[in-house]
């Protein structure tokens, strides 16, 4: 057939550029493939882990022992044995290892153990001003005396003390929190009581327990004597949060 005048050929030049634009193109969609599964394997590994580690803490919430897969599926705390994980559990039970299997291989082991709890608060129990019972825990140089005036207050106070041993907060290590036990003084302590309190403790700084708002007259009064040694106490109600609003 014979080649009609102005047509021609693609050139060898054009040919070539539309070979590096398909080949970029492919490239760039090979990559984005990739990345997207790569994300989606290390998605389904994440969360296959957090199954078996789901599946671990309830065990041993309830048994108080770690344990294989094959015990994890017969007692139902995981419906199929991974296929991404495997668990090495310690001969005690006391700990186990995740180690990545499969798909999910490469990753390093994670060995989990129970949080370590922390101990009780070292409580010293001592009295002052003929009889009344008081106790100090923390090991801090700041020494801080938690105290209040009358009944209501002093159970108040005894109620969140207790609370603040349970729970031996951190900061128990820069503090040293003194609580005087005035509950057997009734509502009728007396402003010399309170004065007394200080030089008989020695604190730094004082947190006064109120029972309701308002500050009763007795507790007005001391701090006047508080203030001779530049002592200015932290007043509470008896909603507030002790150690928010005055310590930390």
């Amino acid at each position: 057939m014979r080649k009609k005048a102005g047509d021609r050929g693609f050139t060898l030049v054009e040919m070539l550029i539309v070979i590096v634009i398909l080949g970029v193109l492919a490239t760039i969609t090979v990559f984005a493939v990739r990345g997207i599964t790569d994300r989606g394997r290390q998605n389904a590994c994440a969360n296959d882990a957090k199954i078996i580690r789901t599946a671990e803490e309830a065990r041993n919430a309830e048994e108080g022992l770690y344990a294989d897969e094959a015990t994890l599926k017969s007692e139902g705390f995981v419906h199929e044995v991974s296929i991404m994980h495997d668990i090495t559990v310690s001969p005690t039970g006391d700990d186990y290892t995740l180690v990545n299997v499969g798909t999910c291989a490469g990753a390093a082991a994670v060995t989990t153990a129970p949080p370590v709890s922390t101990p009780p608060a070292s409580v010293t129990n001592f009295t002052v001003l003929a009889g009344l019972p008081g106790q100090s825990i923390g090991t801090g140089p700041t020494r801080i005396l938690y105290t209040s005036a009358g009944s209501a207050a002093g159970t108040v106070a005894a109620s969140k003390w207790s609370a603040l041993v349970a729970s031996n907060p951190a900061w128990l290590s820069i503090y040293t929190m003194v609580w005087v036990d005035t509950r057997s003084l009734g509502d009728t302590i007396d402003l010399a009581t309170l004065e007394d309190l200080i030089p008989a403790t020695g604190p730094s700084r004082v947190i006064n327990q109120n029972s309701a708002g308002v500050m009763p007259i007795e507790v007005t009064l001391t701090e006047q004597a508080w203030s001779q040694y530049s002592l200015f106490p932290c007043h509470l109600a008896s909603t507030d949060d002790i150690w928010n609003n005055c310590i930390t």
